[in-house]
């Protein structure tokens, strides 16, 4: 088992998490105006 592999799909795994939250909150409140 690699520990540094599993750390690095860890951490984008929880930037991808964090990215689709936050647009996903931001298009609820009307931050980003779709067309």
């Amino acid at each position: 088992m690699n520990t540094l592999s599993f750390d690095k799909v860890a951490f984008v795994v929880s930037v991808l998490v964090i990215s689709f939250l936050l647009g996903y909150s931001a298009r609820q409140n009307g931050f980003f105006r779709t067309r």
